[in-house]
């Protein structure tokens, strides 16, 4: 390389000439040099170095006294500056310290500025020949190491109230150096950071003046290696850099351009004096800054990274604008806050106990970001954090809620989480448990909230609530509000005010709770084990009566051991239900049991008998609120007793026990709502019928049968915190029918064999109220159609003198009340009866 031409020198708008080496030119190889002249320069105190290997640099003395480092890497007095390791003594000391041309070596000057380059290394402070005593320190090489005994920064004699320390050589690459000081700093000055390195100061510093960083990064881990704690620090287009957790009383203030608080990773940094002057804050590093006293500084908050919490209310200043970048949050840790402007790109995180309030006193913009907020999800006056904006509102903005005890209620308007002053532009979302209907929605109790833009009493103010209600806003004309639906069933809680269901144009129109999706199950969750709770009938359950030549004989009894399956497919459509709900079950069954003679004369005769059974349902449950399933296997014994007249009479009795066990999974939230849920029930009948002999082969049995059924599950709490009760139900089913009936009878080589055909007509009435529920406060019930006709036939084979015996039918029913296609169902008995 030749080195030739002239260099001008001007210094950038807001920078400062400070002393030291400035980078001009590397190269490698060797360099001729012809000369470089000099044109403008801003100091007069200036020269040009070349003695660092493959370097041009502009030294500036400032008026300073310059030394340079030069230590173990390389030879003295050979016009070279080498650095390297080695020991720092006082004037009288070593002579490892050169000129910036590297011709002679020397002790140290007292209040000299001491130039670190070229090679780094390890310098170790001695002091046993004086205290070394610098006006400033310059490291303009990478990773240089001062350790040992302490430095007074004394300054300079023009200037003895700051000691400049730069890191870097005045170049954008100098930002990647670091510097590390783990000698104690001493002295009344105040220490300046310039240049765009890192300065680690890892001592416990005792300097009484201060720090101000002007440029670059000054990385601590303790409080004490600021200085003395009377000294406070000044951020000026600098970055103080905190490595470990910190609470500190020291003063900090921002200068006009404003500085950085970067706080590493998992530590927290607390300031216990308030923050203050010209310039904004930015917070950068991905730990927390914690503010705890009201700041003044009077420029921008810039949140970039990590967390900066505020752990008193007020502590942020009303007017100065904030900025908050996507990996970045606000943590208002429960305390109100003011800001001016604020645009959100990151999350704003209220805390974790409802009624935290957040002003903007000027225009929010949402660009993508967050608010973490808590409400007790209940009726309008519920306690929750709210956003408020005095101007515009504009950009898009998620809201995460959390419910913090609310057991759900109806709303009018809604719990309102953000209210807005000026044009309300903005689109906020909610962070959902699901969609309904297309849109967001949250759960809570019995209920789910949804976020709407504009009241439905003031359907123009442009503010946001989270409503539990499908409502039609105030009507904006003077046209009369078309009439409302009729309201679905709901008992309410005491604490609860039933949904409003009519009004006029001055007054919002309530149609429907919105329901959460589990209500559909948790409501239908007692007709599902009904299904497995029930009581067959007589002919369902052994076939009928035998048969004989001689029915006086007492031949007519069925005994021994039989068994038998039971299916039915079922769609039901409730009369009445607070979600409207539609149930569509296949149920199946399998039973054994085993009759014996107990008593027989002249009358007739009497047959006991034991059973056990197991059955399942599975079940799907189709609602406006929400879809899922019901699974459940159930199991019990039974007892029967049966009279056999020989008149024709008979009267059947039948009694069990039942315990179930359910799961309850919500399609519409994807999640099993419970799991392993018990349940008990028990089922009383009785029936009487009269077998009239129409021909010898033609009967007719008219018959009537009573069954009570009682189910209960056990309490349970779903995963939204929604505690479930089941109030207890119990029904009463009457059955009155008639059955045609043909046998043939036949004798043959195996004995006396016959086939016998029977009809089924039958009307069916329920006496019970609903089945109900109370889902966090609120009773929800559920009344299945009351009327049903029933159809059907059987039949049964008899072999070997009634030895074996093998029966079946089947039937169909439908509700006779409602629409048949919704209120069905199909059902099929196949057993075999053995008789030893």
């Amino acid at each position: 390389m030749t080195l030739g031409g002239t260099l001008n020198v001007v210094t950038s708008q807001g920078g400062v000439f400070d002393p030291g080496v400035y980078r001009l030119i590397n190269y490698t190889g060797t360099m001729t040099n012809n000369g470089l002249a000099f044109g403008t320069i801003p100091s007069s105190d200036y020269s040009l170095q070349t003695s660092v290997a493959n370097q041009v640099n502009l030294l500036n003395s400032a008026g300073l006294t310059l030394n340079v480092w030069d230590g173990d890497a390389g030879p003295k007095y050979d016009s070279v500056v080498n650095g390297g390791n080695g020991t720092w003594q006082a004037t009288q000391g070593n002579e490892n310290w050169t000129d910036p041309n590297g011709l002679i070596n020397a002790p140290f000057t007292d209040r000299a500025f001491a130039i670190f380059e070229a090679t780094p290394g390890t310098v170790t402070v001695d002091n046993s020949l004086g205290d070394v005593t610098v006006a400033g320190m310059q490291f303009a090489s990478d990773g240089y190491l001062i350790q040992g005994q302490p430095i007074v920064l004394a300054g300079s004699a023009t200037t003895p109230d700051q000691s400049i320390i730069r890191v870097g050589d005045g170049t954008a690459s100098g930002a990647a150096y670091t510097a590390t000081i783990d000698s104690e700093l001493t002295g009344r000055s105040r220490l300046v950071k310039t240049d765009l390195g890192t300065l680690v100061l890892s001592g416990g510093n005792t300097y009484t003046g201060g720090t101000v960083i002007n440029g670059g990064v000054v990385s601590i881990a303790d409080d004490a290696n600021l200085g003395d704690i009377a000294g406070g620090v000044t951020l000026n287009d600098g970055t103080l850099r905190i490595t470990d957790n910190l609470a500190t009383t020291r003063a900090i203030t921002t200068g006009d351009v404003g500085g950085t608080v970067d706080v590493a990773t998992d530590k927290a940094v607390t300031l216990l004096t308030g923050v203050s002057g010209t310039g904004g804050l930015t917070k950068q590093g991905t730990g927390e800054l914690q503010l705890t006293q009201a700041s003044t500084y009077a420029g921008a908050t810039h949140i970039a990274q990590g967390t900066l919490s505020t752990l008193n209310s007020g502590v942020l200043n009303a007017a100065s604008p904030v900025q908050i970048d996507s990996n970045a949050t606000l943590n208002l840790a429960n305390n109100n806050q003011q800001t001016g402007s604020l645009t959100n790109n990151g999350t704003i995180d209220f805390g974790s106990i409802p009624g935290t309030q957040l002003v903007v006193n000027g225009d929010y913009q949402g660009t993508g970001g967050r608010l973490v907020m808590n409400s007790v999800l209940a009726g309008d006056d519920s306690l929750s954090d709210r956003l408020t904006i005095s101007g515009a509102s504009s950009g898009t903005t998620e809201l995460a809620v959390t419910n913090r005890g609310g057991l759900g209620a109806s709303t009018v308007d809604g719990i309102k989480v953000v209210s807005v002053g000026g044009a309300s532009n903005s689109n906020f979302t909610l962070k959902s448990d699901y969609l309904f209907q297309g849109k967001q929605a949250i759960v809570a109790g019995a209920y789910s909230y949804q976020l709407y833009k504009n009241g439905v009493t003031s359907p123009r103010d442009g503010s946001w609530y989270l409503r539990s209600q499908l409502t039609t806003p105030v009507s904006q004309d003077d046209s009369p509000p078309p009439p409302p639906p009729p309201p679905p069933p709901l008992t309410d809680g005491s604490s609860t005010t039933p949904p409003i269901t009519g009004g006029s144009s001055s007054a919002p129109q309530v149609t429907q709770p919105v329901w959460q999706p589990g209500v559909p199950l948790y409501e239908s969750y007692s007709t599902v084990l009904s299904k497995l709770n029930t009581l067959s009938t007589f002919k369902q359950r052994i076939g009928g009566r035998s048969w004989s030549d001689d029915d006086s004989a007492g031949n007519n009894v069925q005994l021994g051991s039989w068994g038998r399956i039971v299916g039915e497919k079922a769609k039901n459509t409730a009369q009445s239900s607070a979600t409207d709900s539609t149930l569509r079950s296949d149920t199946i069954m399998w039973q054994l049991g085993e009759d014996k003679l107990l008593k027989q004369n002249e009358y007739g005769a009497l047959v006991g008998g034991i059973n056990a059974r197991y059955g399942k349902v599975n079940a799907d449950v189709n609602s406006l609120f929400g879809k899922g399933s019901i699974d459940t296997t159930g199991y019990g014994p039974g007892l029967t007793l049966t009279w056999y007249g020989n008149n024709g009479w008979y009267s059947d009795n039948q009694a069990q026990l039942s315990w179930y066990q359910s799961s309850l999974n919500s399609d519409t939230l994807n999640k099993s709502m419970t799991d392993n849920n018990h349940a008990h029930g028990y089922a009383l009948s009785t029936e009487v019928g009269k077998h009239f002999a129409l021909s010898d082969n033609w009967s007719l049995t008219p018959q009537t049968q009573l069954v009570y059924s009682s189910v209960k599950f056990n309490d349970f709490t779903d995963p939204y915190g929604t505690a479930v009760h089941d109030n207890g139900n119990g029904s009463l089913v009457w059955r009155v029918g008639v059955a045609p009936e043909y046998q043939h009878n036949w004798q043959d080589g195996k004995g006396h064999s016959g086939i016998r055909v029977y009809g089924i007509m039958d009307i069916e009435k329920t006496f019970s109220s609903a089945s109900s529920v109370n889902v966090s406060g609120i009773n929800v019930s559920r009344q299945d159609q009351a009327e049903w006709g029933n159809v059907g036939m059987g039949g049964e084979v008899q072999l070997a003198d009634g030895k074996y015996r093998l029966y079946g039918e089947v039937s169909g029913k439908t509700a006779l009340k409602g629409s048949p296609e919704n209120n069905y169902a199909g059902s099929a008995t196949v057993g075999f009866r053995m008789n030893f």
